[in-house]
């Protein structure tokens, strides 16, 4: 009987084992994961960014968001990156559309100055242009002009496009 225990108690903590082992590989935690510094970002708004979205330096993945939190006067996003990338006290992080589906991400500019970023000291972050702020932006301006302005504007487009295309042929000529 004590030897069947013994064995049923092994047999648990190796199926814990193997389901902690298993969440931390999915999940690239602790020892399968790289190491990741985390920074403090603030920014005005966040545009619809979500934690987990990704974090790009010159297009190139490092990290994603870890946290988000509302403050009294700002937004402070908490990002977790490659503990082998660099970040400079002149660094500047820019929230960016992803893709069209309005997917957002951060673009982290990591600066060049000889100073290392202290990681409890905050990158203060301007939020992007997404496609909401740009069709109100539109609409706005549309609803600025009258007709009589946009049809004067149609007609100088049209005299400096046959311009553009007159030269482009005495150049093609020429």
């Amino acid at each position: 009987m004590e030897k069947k225990t013994i064995r049923v108690g092994l047999s648990v903590i190796g199926a814990i084992l193997i389901v902690y082992l298993f969440l931390s590989w999915t999940q690239q935690s602790h020892f399968f994961g790289k190491e990741t510094t985390l920074y403090q970002l603030q920014f005005p708004e966040i545009d619809g960014l979500l934690e987990g979205d990704p974090v790009f330096i010159r297009g190139y993945e490092v990290g994603k968001v870890t946290d988000i939190q509302l403050l009294s006067s700002h937004m402070q996003v908490e990002i977790g990156i490659d503990a082998q990338t660099q970040v400079f006290q002149d660094a500047q992080a820019e929230i960016m559309m992803k893709d069209l589906m309005g997917a957002m991400a951060i673009s982290l500019y990591p600066g060049s100055s000889q100073k290392r970023l202290n990681s409890a000291d905050p990158i203060i972050g301007k939020g992007g242009a997404d496609w909401g702020k740009l069709m109100n932006s539109v609409t706005t301006l549309a609803s600025m002009l009258e007709k009589e302005d946009v049809n004067g504007w149609l007609r100088k487009s049209e005299k400096l496009l046959d311009q553009l295309s007159q030269g482009t042929q005495l150049l093609n000529s020429a």
